[in-house]
C-alpha cells in the first residue's frame, strides 16, 4: 500500500490504537484553508523555510547528539526521579526534532521521533531496552539527516520507518512481546 508523503502510524498512549496520521508536505500545503490566506504569505513562509534547511541540519545533528548521549543515562539512574527527569529530556528532544522534520521536509525525522516519544512514556519498559531503543532511534534519525533523506526516503527510508513503528508497537503493547505497557506524563 502506498502512502501519502509524510504519513505515518502513531501508536496511542490510551488502548494501544492506531491511526494514520497524514503530515503536510511543505508549508504551502499546511496553510491552505477554504477561508483563504493571502498567496503571497504561504510563498514568503516557505522561502524563509527554505533558507533555514542548512540550519535545521545543524540543530537536529545537535539534538539528535544530545539524545544520544542521554542512553546511558537511562540504564544508569540512580533513582526512579532521575530516570523520569532522563525520559522527559529525552521526550523534549523528541517533540522538537518531530515537528521540525515535519516543517523542513523531513517527515521520516518526525515519524522516528514521534515513536521514540512514544518508548520514553512506557514506565514499566526495562531501562535497559528503553536504552537501546533510544540509542537505536536517535542513529536512525542521524542517518535520515546525514544522508539528507528528504520526503519519505525511498526504499532506505521505508525500512526505518518500518523498523521504528515495530519498535513502538512491541514495546508499547503487551499483547505483541512489550511489557504491561504503562504510560507515564
Amino acid at each position: 500500500m502506498k502512502r501519502k508523503a509524510g504519513s505515518f502510524i502513531r501508536v496511542s498512549e490510551k488502548g494501544y490504537t492506531y491511526e494514520e496520521i497524514v503530515v503536510a508536505d511543505d508549508l504551502k500545503t499546511k496553510m491552505e484553508r477554504p477561508e483563504g490566506i493571502p498567496p503571497d504569505a504561504a510563498r514568503i513562509a516557505q522561502q524563509a523555510v527554505e533558507r533555514l534547511q542548512d540550519e535545521f541540519v545543524e540543530w537536529a545533528r545537535r539534538d539528535i547528539a544530545r539524545l544520544a548521549n542521554l542512553a546511558p543515562e537511562l540504564a544508569s539512574a540512580p533513582s526512579d526521579a532521575s530516570l523520569e527527569e532522563i525520559r522527559q529530556q529525552a521526550r523534549i528532544i523528541a517533540h522538537d526534532l518531530r515537528g521540525q522534520g515535519a516543517t523542513f521536509g523531513y517527515p521520516l525525522v518526525t515519524e522516528i521521533a514521534t515513536c521514540l516519544g512514544t518508548i520514553m512514556r512506557l514506565d514499566k519498559l526495562d531501562r535497559e531496552m528503553q536504552q537501546d531503543m533510544l540509542q537505536t532511534l536517535a542513529e536512525m534519525m542521524r542517518e535520515v539527516i546525514e544522508r539528507r533523506m528528504r520526503g519519505d526516503g525511498g526504499e532506505a527510508g521505508e525500512k526505518l520507518r518500518k523498523k521504528a513503528h515495530r519498535m513502538a508497537v512491541l514495546a508499547a503493547d503487551p499483547a505483541r512481546g512489550g511489557p504491561a505497557a504503562g504510560i507515564a506524563g
